[in-house]
């Protein structure tokens, strides 16, 4: 389990939240998770705005070698923002209807101490994203895993960000994810 515990734009609302990683023949499997009560939920549909709700995010750089990542945000609903691209400002949205079969799977859980969300990604919508025909190798996956919100702002991360306002699209500090990944 990882703690989703950096604060490095400060902030005294600093809900505790958390990730788990898991690989299978079939794809990815991440578990993000945050003990907080009353989450702001708005948004339902895919590639809504959740980043201005409560928001757990996996930004993930699956080919070794490739510029591209992959942003993931989902909120409480389940309601998944992607993206693919090298950096913040040249980025590509995917929409469910590109990829019929293997679109990115979002399922919501609630929990007594908050909510959480299970994220599927299978290996297929891996290699046609990237254009690959191997699926990755999970100890060449580097990645970073958020918590943020609007109300009442806040901005956590897993892997340290150095930068002076809030941005998680910094692929210069995405982590190794190698040695982190249960098998299945």
């Amino acid at each position: 389990m990882l703690s989703i515990r950096c604060f490095p734009w400060g902030g005294d609302y600093r809900p505790p939240a958390f990730a788990s990683l898991a690989c299978s023949p079939q794809g990815l499997l991440l578990s993000l998770w945050c003990r907080e009560k009353n989450p702001q939920v708005r948004y339902t549909q895919p590639n809504d705005p959740v980043y201005l709700d409560s928001c757990l995010e996996a930004f993930l750089a699956c080919y070794p070698g490739r510029r591209e990542y992959l942003n993931f945000e989902m909120n409480a609903n389940g309601a998944l923002l992607l993206e693919f691209g090298p950096e913040r400002a040249n980025r590509r949205r995917l929409a469910p209807g590109e990829f019929p079969g293997c679109y990115p799977a979002v399922t919501p859980f609630p929990s007594e101490e908050g909510w959480g969300v299970r994220l599927a990604v299978s290996h297929q919508f891996l290699s046609q994203v990237y254009g690959e025909g191997n699926p990755p190798a999970p100890d060449s996956i580097r990645g970073n895993f958020y918590k943020c919100g609007s109300q009442p702002e806040h901005y956590a991360c897993w892997g340290p960000i150095e930068a002076p306002t809030p941005d998680f699209h910094r692929p210069e500090f995405f982590q190794w994810l190698d040695g982190l990944w249960e098998m299945g």
